[in-house]
């Protein structure tokens, strides 16, 4: 491989990293952001969603843009949106009055940062030449587990080390990282291939029922990661009674080793394996992985599962997007927009289910058939919701294999 291409690939990998610290910094300060300057419980409720609906907006309407600017331009752009967000989350709320004006300003460029890097890096990457496209996904994706594990461990650590009132350090120390990637991008080589590809229009696209599965196995993904990705540190509090700060290390941060691990794995390995018997059967270990977490006898064996699920939850994402950029080899960035999309809608739906089941459950008492603790109880609830998620993606990716069988998209 052509050396600048190497650093293409080293920007693509640091860029899914700081994708990962922009999305999972700010909820790990809010415990900070309350006690410091009295931000209410429903505010960051606020700035989580505000974070979502920021990446879907980028995610439904950035394609055509991204064409006209070009892959590596827009990574440049993406990456410094996310260091202009991170420096303001650091900077705007010590500086600021109006602190919770200061955090939105700060999540409405970090959001843009990360929807953006969404949509360009997979495409980035795949325009990478390699013989084994999969195994570049898998492996590219498991850099987001890296970072998320990153910015778990280092932000603990930190506060734990340093004074809590020097937090701010945190986000200018991740800042580096999309700084990083903007030095790389301006070194590396990228093939855009514009002239080459006549992109697939959107209606033909919308209007296939292969790519419609893949769009609902994207959901179903999604949910699944994010349903246990965003409430394991709950559980791990509700079900051991642990501290918040240990409920990090061992909810979140187990779960994102575990799916960096296999992710790595099929990265490296990935060329071994058929992508939609390897999404069937991670399917199948997601549904058992739940029935583990929601019938164990013990709590600690309930985190096990949580474990087991990141092991499962990890191949999925990237193995999806590699299916669809197979079976429709001349979509373009549309296909990478519209797939990481309904990926991102995943990502609400899986923790909806658990939020809500647990919301009702700690309300009104009722459907608590698991343990007395209502909070445990709805969380497992919840979670035996998302087998829901475990079985259409199992159900779809059936169709897929047979799908695949008797058609290729063609403009």
């Amino acid at each position: 491989m052509d050396k600048k291409y190497r650093i293409t690939e080293s920007a693509c990998r640091l860029m899914i990293f700081s994708q990962a610290l922009v999305i999972n910094a700010t909820p790990l300060l809010f415990v900070i952001f309350q006690n410091f300057f009295k931000i209410t419980t429903f505010q960051l409720t606020s700035l989580v969603l505000l974070m979502f609906i920021a990446q879907l907006l980028i995610d439904g309407f950035s394609a055509p843009f991204i064409d006209k600017i070009g892959y590596k331009n827009s990574g440049i752009l993406a990456s410094a949106l996310t260091f202009i967000g991170l420096i303001l989350l650091s900077v705007c709320p010590i500086i600021m009055e109006k602190t919770y004006l200061a955090l939105v300003i700060a999540t409405i460029f970090m959001a843009l940062g990360a929807g953006f890097l969404e949509v360009v890096v997979s495409p980035l990457s795949n325009s990478i030449p390699s013989s084994d496209k999969n195994s570049g996904m898998c492996l590219l994706h498991s850099f987001y587990c890296w970072g998320h594990l990153f910015i778990i461990l280092f932000t603990t650590l930190f506060l734990v080390i340093f004074q809590k009132t020097l937090w701010y350090v945190i986000p200018l120390i991740c800042a580096t990282i999309p700084l990083l990637c903007i030095i790389l991008l301006f070194l590396s080589k990228v093939d855009e291939k514009r002239e080459q590809v006549i992109h697939t229009k959107s209606e033909k696209l919308f209007g296939n029922k292969l790519f419609i599965a893949l769009l609902f196995m994207m959901i179903s993904s999604g949910g699944l990661e994010q349903a246990v990705a965003q409430w394991s540190s709950f559980f791990a509090e509700a079900g051991l009674g642990v501290t918040p700060e240990v409920g990090n290390v061992i909810g979140p941060a187990v779960f994102a080793l575990f799916m960096g691990i296999t992710r790595l794995y099929f990265g490296l390995k990935g060329e071994k394996f058929n992508p939609s018997k390897t999404v069937f059967y991670c399917g199948i270990g997601c549904a058992l992985s739940l029935a583990v977490i929601v019938f164990a006898p013990h709590p600690i064996v309930s985190l096990i599962g949580c474990g087991l699920i990141g092991l499962f939850t990890g191949p999925l994402w990237p193995t999806v997007l590699t299916i669809a950029s197979q079976s429709f080899p001349k979509a373009g960035t549309r296909l990478f927009a519209s797939i990481s999309l309904f990926g991102d809608l995943g990502c609400i739906v899986g923790p909806a289910l658990v939020g809500g089941a647990t919301s009702i459950v700690e309300k009104t008492s009722l459907l608590m058939p698991f343990t007395d603790n209502a909070l445990e109880s709805g969380l497992k609830l919840g979670l035996l919701l998302c087998l829901l998620l475990a079985i259409t993606l199992i159900l779809l990716t059936s169709y897929v294999v047979k799908k695949q069988k008797t058609q290729k998209f063609e403009n």
